[in-house]
């Protein structure tokens, strides 16, 4: 298993439609649910979903790269490895359910891939727009 940061589910107090016409919410992380990327030992059919998903996620990445459409610096070439090596996401976070897979999965790709990233612990207004940009992109296969 590798050390990785944990990513949480989230729960919007208000402004769901706010969100949905391009406006402001506000949403607080839900330690309940939480999901990190590992390389498990063995496959349990879970796992290799998991697996599988990432890799149909790279091809949405590389044909995004190759149109020379993604918006930020990604290392595609360590991500695929890493997915051919049996890297999955392993998440309690329900799917479907609006509290964050989608999010908690984009964030920890970007955090683990992306080559320049923007500093999390001093974000400026600028750069929490620049993240809306960019996870509004990742999330856009889902």
């Amino acid at each position: 298993m590798i050390q990785e940061s944990l990513f949480y589910g989230k729960i919007l107090l208000f402004g769901e439609y706010g969100v949905i016409e391009d406006s402001m919410g506000l949403s607080v992380p839900y330690a309940q649910y939480k999901g990190e990327f590992m390389f498990p030992e063995s496959y349990h059919p879970k796992q290799q979903s998991s697996n599988d998903s990432l890799k149909a996620y790279s091809f949405y990445l590389r044909e995004l790269i190759d149109g020379d459409e993604l918006i930020f610096d990604f290392d595609i070439d360590t991500f695929s490895m890493d997915i051919e090596n049996g890297i999955m996401f392993d998440s309690t976070i329900p799917q479907g359910f609006g509290v964050g897979s989608s999010g908690a999965l984009v964030a920890a790709i970007y955090d683990k891939y992306a080559r320049v990233k923007i500093d999390k612990d001093s974000v400026s207004n600028d750069g929490i727009l620049e993240l809306k940009k960019i996870f509004s992109q990742m999330e856009n296969y889902f």
